[in-house]
């Protein structure tokens, strides 16, 4: 199970197949989803409106979904035809990433003499908002200046780290906004070595996972 940020909302999933959320005040429960077996990877939005999860479709793949609390509808994000786990949204609300099999090449086994795909995931990350800068895309001489870029050529030397923490602070959790329309096709791979990974957490300004040895 897992709570909200803001605490008003509990997720969880049951042998049902079954992911759910209930509101903590009223006691109310609605069921988010289902899928071909238990969901157990899901992951709540800064502000505390959207839950992103990974379900099993009829296929044995995983898809990736996300679940509107106000409107209670959820849509997908990534492709069916690629397995994809693990979402993790970034916490500032620009972006959701997630693990997806995207490095497709067969080897042939030693023992059962027949091909197998292995080391096939790869991070990868959507775009939120229609207008968004995905990190790691390709750029143009034409593209406008990022907003951090132009932060960080603001700030003066001398300020204090201190500062910064108590700014840090105070700020507010600010309401995510998602243009679901061709969110799938907002997404670009991050540009690391493909391995068998899981347990994807973003950061601010980085990304942890798990990598399984070979």
């Amino acid at each position: 199970a897992l709570w909200s940020p803001d605490g008003k909302k509990l997720a969880w999933g049951d042998e049902k197949y079954r992911l759910c959320v209930t509101d903590a005040a009223t006691g109310e429960t609605t069921t988010v989803d289902r899928g071909e077996w238990e969901i157990t990877r899901y992951a709540w939005s800064p502000d505390s409106r959207y839950l992103a999860y990974d379900l099993t479709l009829p296929t044995l793949f995983s898809q990736v979904r996300i679940w509107d609390s106000q409107d209670k509808q959820h849509r997908d994000v990534s492709e069916p035809m690629y397995n994809s786990t693990s979402p993790a949204w970034d916490p500032k609300g620009k972006y959701l990433w997630f693990l997806s099999d995207r490095y497709i090449n067969p080897m042939l086994d030693r023992f059962e003499a027949r091909f197998i795909v292995d080391e096939a995931t790869l991070p990868v990350v959507v775009a939120l908002q229609a207008d968004g800068t995905l990190p790691f895309a390709p750029r143009g001489d034409t593209d406008p200046a990022k907003p951090d870029d132009k932060k960080d050529a603001e700030k003066k030397d001398g300020e204090k780290k201190d500062d910064d923490k108590a700014k840090d602070k105070e700020e507010k959790v600010e309401p995510i906004k998602i243009d679901f329309d061709g969110l799938a096709d907002r997404l670009v791979q991050a540009p690391v070595p493909s391995a068998n990974y899981s347990d994807l957490r973003a950061i601010d300004g980085k990304l942890h996972w798990l990598k399984a040895p070979n």
